[in-house]
């Protein structure tokens, strides 16, 4: 419950569209740039690389759905077509930053595994929220 209470005061604070703003330019930083950390090589597990796609898509989710007045409406979802259209537009940031990655030839790859982590991550988000409000 604190976190709703964080959620609902940040709501009345933060103008609608903050949110996904942040999180958007984030992942597009991150998934972008060349070499966004730097020269650092971080000792990772191997598939650290889809756990982090799958947490940025959730964040853009949860973002997504937070503009969207899932907060505000009382931990209630927004109605279905607006919640659709959320999972929607996180579903196809994925694929559309793969295809930028392939073009822009700045070192990045494409990858199709990069668009499932992408994928399970907003799907994951949507059933936690989904869940939570249960």
């Amino acid at each position: 419950m604190k976190l709703l209470k964080l959620f609902t005061c940040l709501r009345k604070f933060m103008p609608r569209g903050v949110a996904t703003g942040v999180i958007s330019a984030a992942i597009l930083w991150l998934t972008l740039a060349p070499q966004p950390m730097g020269d650092r090589e971080l000792p990772l597990f191997p598939g650290a690389d889809k756990v982090a796609h799958a947490c940025m898509f959730g964040a853009l989710m949860a973002a997504l759905l937070f503009d969207a007045g899932y907060v505000r409406a009382g931990w209630r979802p927004p109605r279905l077509r607006v919640t659709i259209l959320c999972a929607v537009i996180a579903l196809l940031a994925g694929p559309l930053i793969e295809l930028l990655q392939l073009h822009m030839q700045l070192g990045r790859s494409f990858e199709w595994a990069d668009i499932a982590a992408d994928s399970a991550g907003v799907l994951l988000t949507l059933l936690l929220m989904m869940r939570m409000r249960a």
